[in-house]
């Protein structure tokens, strides 16, 4: 403020609270607007630390604001912010000017100050406002800074928004504006509300409607009129299944909150019949069954509220919005959504946009081709398969629908009747090569692109919504497509992109390991980045169905394409209102799942114009062009060859390259790397020294500082969040927190890690900070605990043993299956085999991988992968509910009836086995029995799959009948009834599900059948000790070892490595003694709720760290002067505190009564008790440290 005492100020209407220097600088001050209750609170001050504060109220609850000011010069300790917050018992606001720099409010670095700030934010539960946005203005060439910090307790986060204003207003830091409303939300309504069709439906009666309406229609009628009929068959009787009346407009009922439902529904009506009652009566027993309703519909909410905020944590990803996340953590607090407020965008926006998409072209001739090649790839032109439907079902997610607002969900409740009529209309479509005309109107939405102008059209990314009904067919086809593409090898081999089993990681690996060997050869190696400008959207047509044709797909297939994607009817909206419509005759539309695969077929021959020694590597449109040598001259030669003859290529096929997003980088050791003189159309492309590919920041001396900064910047960002969400009661427990944290932070550190996994420990340190970081704030575990005691408390292994792992299983991928990766670390090996690039290849190439599976799962056709055996899982509902001492006999007894009526002799029993490291598996029959051993590395899953498909084997060789397997592995049988193509997918599932469609083919009836294990019941008991057998001295069964069975050994390498670890470590020996074994569950798992609050698990993990707030450990981090209890007979621990001090002597007398009544007569120590997790016990001491307020 820079006013002195004698200075007198005001500011009409408002209440003035400052605090001055004796010199004209620095000063704080606090205005509060007349008419806002509110009353000044004495804040302490120590060091440089200025500060003034105010508790102010609001809602009837009161508020604390601290106004601070600390020079940048000026001395601050963690004890002397400690010294002002130490006074505050309300939840509070800390804003100021204090002259720290820390990545996680915007700035380039941390400094000393930062880190006294992350200290007080862990200590006091707070949460950081500031979105990153410079506070403070500099004269260039000195940076603009992010000084002026918002911190406020982790309660108040929720309910804030915070904003810098444009405009100095003569100063050099910026104003910001932090908005709290602790207001309940009021859901309006837009006029142009969706009608949502599949809110309140009673689906049994939709299936019943349709299935006499579509009885009644004709198969005579041409397929547009029955796909019209049908489309609206549907709209009808979801509209007579509506359990709710609709309302529309501002006059609709909407339920209270998003994650209510009927359940909900049910219970508040049961709660207010209740209520009623009571009211009208007054009697006693009505009041007790209205409180007895009203705990039930309690309950209901906030297991409902919890059970939703868990789903959707483990829903996440890495590339989850953090905008997303605040979104709907404040949803849950029931608070305001606010959205920024939207530019209104002119018609000239709006026009610019549809320009970029839909440019106006003249309409062309759609290309069809008349002769009916004889069918070269099997049954890639057979009709379309009701197997094919419920897979293509079953592996579609629930999109936003098109025009005719029909969701997925819809389809995937249809019954028996209208799935065959749906497709049987999807068959004739492509035999006569119909397209629907609802299937042309197509809604295109736009999406921001990340940190992106709004104001710019090129900022948008054209998003199309189109009918789910089409989608269906397009998942129908694309299943096809995929399988005979991968079959037939048609994908060039740099291609990674949209391919099964193939992903980022391959192009990332490649391009480091390559760039790793060129420098290590005292070579250089240059790499282009390129960019496609409108990929998708510039497609011609034309050329894409001729690539096609030459492939030798079908004629039909290629002509209905065609036909599909030759003209589009493209209406343009924003704010759910419709700007304008278009007419497209070029490109695939961005948001249907054919579109990748149809892109990667366009642009499948691009690597074969370029010369010899140019490699490329491709991620659908992401591309990258490398060349490395010794001679700078000869690399920028071949380099230039190559992008001349890209861009012909390009101009042919009608693409066209960004000259301004293309970059180049030479990688290579030397300090100052020259730059290349290349162009593109003419125009030089830009040099740079570090650039980000596919989400990695790639610097031109592979040290990875810039990744492991935007790492750092990006987690900072969500720890806030994280430390925002330990403030609730619905999102708050630990389980919750470290799955919160798996998914939305060390998902993001995980990604990529084989290339920057190799960076220097300096630059990987601050990953794991951030780690350690994460996990005190999920477990509220003190600054001090010990990094490896943390791991062992919260289950999670450091990240370089983590990122140890990925690489692992990487690795023993890319070996089994000779990727090229390989060879480019063969020879790094050569030269350099102490690259840090090659931690997890040295392991690896230790591990004999023997006799892996020789066919990939590509090889099986379309009806092996989408085929669903018979399987019988009703004894495990039958017996849910029978109690465990009941439920042997009971299993029997029902086993026993289900098999009354079959042949004893067509029963097969099989079972799997892991003893002492080694596997094995069992069949019995009542003529026969087989017990063998299993190729290592195994496991039980595998074993139990091979018992039966060699049961299968067995069956084959016996007359056809109705036989049964039996299995008491539901994780074997469950695995059997996915049909979805995945590269992943276990190939004993599919050769059993081979083997079963050829003997009902031959006339065989196959069942499986799951049985409890250890029920009793006697096949199953045979073939469980037959298994055994099999796994100490049976025969090894010769059938090719998974590629996942290494995995299983690389995790049991990283466990045995961390228990030696934790065996060896001269810290954490407290922590040791009550928790010997590692995990990779913390020791809460599997606590119910109840038991295991938040609070409940924080005191005793601090307990088991033994670093917590009691003066023994706040003596040893010199916090405290001393470390005696204020009772003066001893020294202040936790079994002095529990057991002896006298200060609590009278709770104490309670707590050893309920000991006595639990049969606990003697007083172990809290270490003993933590050992043998005696958790009655523990709740016990949990009452009598809340009861007397014991800071722990």
């Amino acid at each position: 403020t820079w006013l002195v005492e004698e200075k007198f100020f005001r500011v009409p209407f408002y209440n003035i609270l400052r605090k001055d220097r004796q010199q004209p600088y620095g000063g704080v001050m606090i205005g509060i607007r007349n008419g806002i209750e509110f009353k000044s609170i004495s804040v302490p001050t120590s060091g440089s630390v200025e500060c003034v504060g105010v508790s102010v109220k609001v809602n009837d609850k009161f508020v604390a604001i601290l106004s601070t000011y600390i020079p940048p010069n000026g001395r601050c300790t963690l004890a002397d912010l400690q010294n002002s917050l130490s006074q505050i018992k309300e939840p509070c606001f800390l804003l100021g000017d204090l002259n720290a720099h820390g990545i996680s409010w915007g700035s380039l670095r941390d400094n000393a100050r930062a880190n006294i700030l992350y200290d007080i934010i862990d200590e006091y539960q707070m949460s950081i406002l500031n979105d990153g946005s410079h506070t403070r203005i500099a004269c260039p060439p000195n940076v603009s800074s992010c000084v002026d910090i918002s911190l406020c307790s982790n309660s108040l986060a929720l309910y804030c928004s915070w904003k810098v204003v444009d405009d100095p207003n003569d100063s050099d830091h910026l104003p910001i504006i932090t908005e709290y409303t602790p207001t309940i939300a009021t859901d309006t309504l837009t006029e142009d509300f969706i009608f949502d069709m599949t809110k309140n439906i009673d689906w049994n009666k939709f299936r019943d409607l349709l299935s006499v309406e579509l009885s009644s229609q004709k198969n005579l009628d041409p397929v547009k009129t029955r796909y019209e009929n049908f489309s609206n068959a549907l709209i009808r009787c979801l509209m007579q299944s509506q359990t709710k009346r609709f309302k529309s407009g501002k006059n609709k009922i909407r339920d209270p909150t998003f994650w209510w439902d009927r359940e909900c529904s049910q219970k508040l009506e049961e709660k207010s019949n209740a209520f009623k009652i009571f009211r009208s009566t007054g009697l006693r027993e009505h009041y007790f069954e209205y409180k007895k309703t009203e705990a039930a519909f309690t309950r209901t909410t906030k297991s409902k509220k919890r059970n939703y905020w868990k789903n959707f944590v483990e829903s996440l990803d890495k590339d989850v919005s953090l905008s997303t996340l605040w979104s709907v953590a404040r949803k849950m607090r029931n608070c305001k959504t606010r959205t920024e407020s939207m530019t209104e965008y002119s018609e000239q926006w709006i026009d610019q946009f549809v320009e970029k998409v839909c440019p106006p072209y003249v309409p062309t001739n759609v290309k069809y081709f008349s002769n009916s090649r004889a069918e070269i790839f099997g049954n890639l032109g057979t009709p379309l398969s009701l197997y094919e439907f419920d897979m293509a079902l079953s592996s579609s997610n629930n999109t936003a629908p098109g025009l005719d607002k029909i969701k997925m969900a819809v389809l995937k409740n249809l019954p028996e009747v209208a799935r065959e009529a749906l497709l049987q209309i999807f068959n004739d479509l492509l035999e006569q090569n119909v397209c629907p005309e609802d299937w042309r109107q197509i809604k295109v939405v736009s999406i921001q692109k990340p940190g992106k102008n709004p104001s710019l059209p090129e900022s948008y990314r054209p998003i199309c919504l189109l009918s789910c009904i089409r989608k269906l067919l397009e998942r129908m086809l694309l299943n096809r497509l995929e399988l005979w593409a991968e079959k037939q090898n048609v994908f060039s081999e740099t291609q990674y992109g949209f391919r099964k089993g193939r992903g980022t990681r391959d192009c990332l690996a490649l391009l480091a390991s390559n760039a790793q060997l060129s420098i290590n050869k005292k070579q250089e190696c240059a790499s282009v980045f390129l960019d496609i400008s409108g990929a998708y959207d510039s497609i011609v047509v034309n050329i894409l169905v001729d690539k096609m044709d030459k492939l030798g797909l079908p004629t039909k297939l290629v002509n209905f394409l065609s036909n599909l994607l030759s003209f589009k009817v493209m209406k343009f909206y924003n704010k759910n209102s419709l700007q304008t419509v278009r007419y497209s005759y070029f490109g695939i539309p961005q948001g249907s799942c054919l579109s990748p695969f149809l892109y990667n077929i366009y642009t499948n021959d691009i690597d074969r114009v370029l010369p010899n020694g140019c490699v490329l590597y491709q991620f659908a449109d992401d591309a990258v062009l490398s060349i490395s040598g010794k001679d700078r001259a000869v690399i920028e030669h071949f380099m230039q060859q190559s992008l001349n003859r890209i861009e012909d290529w390009a101009s042919e096929n009608g693409l066209t390259f960004s000259v301004e997003k293309t970059k180049s980088i030479l990688f290579t050791n030397k300090r100052n790397p020259p730059n290349l003189e290349l162009s593109l159309y003419g125009e030089k492309i830009e040099n740079v020294t570090e650039h980000k590919y596919l989400g990695i920041w790639f610097d031109y001396k592979m040290t990875w500082k810039a990744q492991i900064t935007y790492l750092q910047k990006v987690c900072s960002k969500r720890i806030n969040f994280l430390r925002t969400i330990t403030g609730t009661w619905w999102g708050a427990h630990p389980n919750d927190m470290l799955m919160l944290y798996k998914t939305t932070i060390l998902s993001v550190l995980e990604y990529g890690c084989f290339t920057f996994g190799s960076a220097c420990n300096t630059h990987l340190h601050k990953l794991e900070k951030i780690q350690y970081r994460c996990l005190r704030i999920c477990i509220g575990l003190m600054h001090s605990t010990h990094t490896k005691s943390v791991e062992v408390i919260a289950g999670i292994v450091s990240l370089q043993t983590r990122f140890f792992e990925l690489n692992c299983r990487f690795l023993i991928k890319t070996i089994a299956e000779k990727h090229p990766v390989v060879d480019i670390l063969d020879d790094l090996f050569e030269i350099n085999p102490s690259s840090r690039l090659l931690s997890a290849y040295r392991h690896c190439i230790t591990i004999d991988i023997k006799n892996p599976p020789t066919t990939r799962n590509f090889s099986f056709g379309i009806e092996t992968h989408s085929f669903k055996p018979d399987i019988d899982e009703s004894l495990l509902t039958e017996l849910k509910n029978i109690p465990t001492h009941h439920l042997n006999r009971v299993a029997q007894n029902i086993f026993q009836h289900k098999i009354a009526t079959e042949n004893k002799q067509s029963i097969f029993y099989t079972d799997g086995s892991r003893i002492d490291g080694t596997a094995g598996f069992g069949v019995y029959n009542e003529n026969i029995s087989y017990f063998f051993g299993m190729q290592e590395p195994c496991t039980v899953f595998s074993a139990e799959i091979t018992a039966i498909l060699f049961t299968l084997k067995l069956i084959q060789k016996l007359p056809p009948a109705k036989y049964t397997i039996c299995s008491d592995s539901l994780s074997a049988l469950r695995a059997l009834q996915l049909n979805q193509i995945r590269g992943s997918t276990n190939q004993t599932v599919l050769l059993i599900k081979e083997v079963i469609i050829s003997l009902i083919a031959q006339g065989f009836g196959i069942k499986l059948l799951w049985i409890p294990a250890h029920s009793n019941i006697y096949g199953n008991d045979q073939a469980d000790n037959l298994a055994k057998l099999g796994a100490r001295r049976g025969m090894v069964f010769q059938h090719g070892t998974e590629i996942r069975e290494y995995s299983y050994l690389i995790r049991e390498h990283i466990t045995e490595d961390w228990q030696l670890s934790w065996d060896r470590s001269d810290m954490g020996r407290w922590c040791y003694s009550i928790i010997p074994r590692v995990s990779k569950n913390p020791w809460f798992k599997n606590l119910e709720t109840e038991l295991g609050s938040r609070m409940f698990i924080k005191t005793f993990s601090r307990i088991m760290s033994n670093h917590y707030g009691l003066k023994s450990h706040l003596y040893r981090i010199n916090l405290t002067d001393s470390n005696m209890c204020e009772c003066g007979v001893s020294y202040e621990d936790f079994d002095h505190v529990l057991w002896s001090c006298e200060r609590y002597a009278e709770k104490r007398e309670k707590l050893k009564n309920d000991l006595r009544n639990m049969g606990k007569n003697e007083h172990p120590t809290i270490r003993d008790i933590l050992g043998c997790k005696d958790f009655k016990m523990l709740q016990l001491i949990h009452v009598f440290i809340s009861e007397n307020k014991i800071r722990i």
